[in-house]
């Protein structure tokens, strides 16, 4: 229920907000493999020891819970721990068809937001913008390869697991605050992030 009598306090410093989250994340990975051992790279199964790929990762559903102060009425410091589902579509990365079943990834983030003052009458939308520093501490995965049939081999389908190392990340949020009830607000924002390093998975066949 939305109440008519209510607006942001005229200074929000020192108080504190905790709230939970949910969306979507839409993600490419460049898959890039090299040194490779074992079936994916035999040349006798149609593999190589070196491969690049890009696939999409599909959003599946995400959920966050944040926690925020305001250093001032208009600057806020926030933690977030959020998990993120995808599903990959199929790569190529050496030769054989790789698939990777579902996965999920915990992201820990630190975000700065700046916050301007109510912009419309009834002072209760306020839009914010803000900077998102982010640690992921592993990526892991299972799927399946599958090798196609040659004049050495029939074809062959093997189950594989993906262990990623951590990495770090960089992103960028924007969106707007929009006061419900007092002490209850609904955001809404979208982001844009992007990884600072690769991570570095291991291949288990």
């Amino acid at each position: 229920m939305i109440h008519e009598d209510i607006a942001w306090p005229e200074d929000m410093k020192g108080k504190n907000l905790i709230g939970v989250s949910s969306g979507w994340a839409f993600a490419e990975a460049d898959v890039v493999l090299k040194n490779g051992t074992g079936p994916l790279a035999d040349p006798v199964l149609g593999g190589s020891d070196v491969g690049k790929s890009t696939t999409d990762l599909e959003p599946v559903f995400g959920m966050g819970v944040k926690y925020y102060r305001y250093l001032t009425n208009n600057f806020l410091l926030g933690a977030i721990v959020e998990h993120r589902i995808f599903d990959p579509k199929s790569t190529r990365p050496l030769n054989a068809d790789v698939d990777i079943d579902d996965f999920g990834t915990t992201h820990l983030v630190v975000e700065a937001r700046y916050q301007l003052d109510p912009i419309d009458e009834a002072k209760r939308l306020r839009p914010f913008a803000g900077v998102q520093f982010g640690y992921v501490p592993d990526v892991k995965a299972d799927g399946v390869a599958r090798y196609a049939a040659n004049s050495f081999s029939p074809a062959v389908t093997e189950a594989i697991s993906l262990e990623g190392t951590e990495f770090f990340t960089l992103g960028f949020v924007a969106g707007a605050s929009y006061l419900i009830q007092q002490g209850l607000t609904f955001d809404f924002g979208a982001f844009y992030e992007y990884a600072l390093q690769p991570t570095k998975d291991q291949l288990v066949l």
